[in-house]
């Protein structure tokens, strides 16, 4: 099995092995906790794993009392866009980038529309590494 990857943009992994509903729940109660008050987006790419992600997702962001606006199938740049067009709080975008089908990822941005700082994403991190969401 291989490693979960987790750095201060997000994470990633191999689906049903190293990222899972319940890490992608996880990871995303630790990013509401540490952004403002709003809606916050979530968009994903066309991987097939892409749809069970998002559903886990948003049920997280939900039970954490979030209002959730979903991008569908969207380019991870167009999400940054939408984050400031919608006036949201953040964004997830489900997507692997460059690695092989059977992986996908978690990538975050902040109410800026970019890709999260690194002190910001540390707190994330390290609040999902630390079970506290």
């Amino acid at each position: 099995m291989s490693e979960l990857i987790i750095s201060v943009s997000g994470l990633r992994g191999i689906v049903g092995e190293t990222l899972t509903p319940d890490v992608a729940c996880r990871f995303v109660a630790a990013f509401a906790s540490q952004v403002p008050a709003g809606p916050i987006i979530v968009g994903r790419d066309g991987r097939s794993s892409g749809p069970m992600l998002r559903q886990a997702i948003v049920s997280a962001l939900t039970a954490c009392g979030r209002d959730v606006i979903d991008a569908d199938v969207a380019a991870t740049p167009t999400i940054g866009v939408l984050v400031k067009q919608r006036g949201a709080a953040g964004a997830v975008q489900i997507s692997a980038s460059h690695n092989p089908p059977p992986y996908n990822g978690i990538k975050l941005f902040g109410i800026d529309g970019r890709v999260l700082d690194a002190t910001t994403g540390a707190r994330i991190r390290d609040g999902y590494l630390a079970g506290d969401a």
